[in-house]
């Protein structure tokens, strides 16, 4: 029996959500300065009130951490599948710069319309992509799920409330981590 087996994935979670024991430099930095940062950024009050007017099912603190992942890659571009938060979301990535377009890139936000992002998905294997879900519903984590398996290099950070990111960056080892965030 492996000795990571007897440590709850709880634990782990948590451990791994504070740094301790991620070993890649990239990992690490994403966990503790993106996923995890707590002191606010100069657009949470903006997109927080924007948040209210909308009325979109979506928490500010998932919210907040598109804003984030956005800003740490800083796409030229980006994919949004599915209309659930969809304007909400725009207005996040908006938020980061105005010079951001939408259309297809490879940088997916997906939360639905799922056979033609599993399509575009597909149509990225090979080249670096970041891909969001912040949905966390069946289709998909299905999705991620045969996304990630197809994979021979990148990372997937995921938080049992259903968010999961996949970088899938030639540079990064291929790794899974189980993170609170």
């Amino acid at each position: 029996m492996q000795a990571k087996r007897l440590i709850p994935n709880s634990y782990l979670r948590w451990r791994h959500g504070r740094g301790f024991g991620i070993h890649s430099p990239f990992a690490y930095s994403f966990i503790c300065l993106t996923l995890r940062e707590r002191l606010p950024y100069y657009a949470y009050p903006a997109l927080r009130e924007e948040l209210g007017r909308s009325g979109a099912d979506i928490s500010t603190h998932d919210l907040g951490l598109i804003f984030r992942i956005v800003t740490r890659f800083m796409p030229e571009s980006v994919t949004v599948f599915g209309e659930r938060n969809a304007d909400i979301e725009r207005t996040a990535v908006k938020a980061v710069s105005e010079h951001i377009t939408f259309g297809p890139s490879n940088f997916v936000i997906i939360n639905g319309d799922f056979d033609n992002a599993g399509r575009h998905l597909e149509s990225l294997t090979g080249h670096p992509f970041v891909a969001l879900f912040p949905d966390g519903d069946d289709n998909s984590t299905a999705l991620c799920r045969k996304t990630l398996d197809s994979l021979d290099y990148g990372m997937s950070f995921r938080n049992r409330k259903g968010f999961a990111i996949i970088a899938a960056l030639p540079h990064l080892p291929r790794q899974d981590f189980d993170v609170r965030f």
